[in-house]
């Protein structure tokens, strides 16, 4: 018993040294709020903006093929959700994060192959750690669609 306790005691000396070292990951809580009229479903994505940007730009094609769409998470009307964003010093530049959102009609009235093979989607946001720290990690959708601006 005493061996016990004492190998998990040099363990967590050995990860607090560590943890020290490299430093530990900060998190930021990001709500994501809708205030459309219906509920939406939300697919979170994060990327490094250096890394090739053309390809790392989510369209449904991504969540549907490559993804697993069950991560979608909805949200209804008048709701939030919390989302944990990595803030380590390494990510304060060239680390975005992207929101695809689709509205509850849009998932009704078209079949997850029609997004795809027509890119629907309701609205898209591309955001920097500056981005979100100017909006205080709150981001609040209000039912616009890019399809509103056509």
């Amino acid at each position: 018993m005493n061996r016990i306790c004492l190998i998990f005691s040099f363990l967590g000396l050995l990860f607090r040294f560590c943890a020290e070292d490299f430093g530990e990951p900060e998190y930021e809580i990001c709500v994501i709020q809708n205030r459309s009229e219906e509920a939406i479903w939300v697919f979170d994505y994060m990327w490094m903006e250096d890394y090739n940007e053309d390809s790392m730009i989510l369209t449904p094609y991504e969540v549907f093929n490559y993804f697993d769409p069950s991560w979608m998470r909805k949200i209804e009307n008048g709701k939030s959700f919390d989302e944990w964003i990595p803030t380590m010093e390494e990510m304060e530049t060239g680390f975005n994060l992207q929101l695809l959102i689709f509205k509850e009609s849009t998932r009704n009235r078209y079949t997850d192959d029609e997004l795809v093979e027509n890119d629907i989607y309701d609205y898209r946001y591309i955001l920097s750690l500056e981005d979100l720290k100017a909006c205080d990690f709150t981001v609040t959708y209000t039912g616009q669609s890019v399809r509103d601006t056509d």
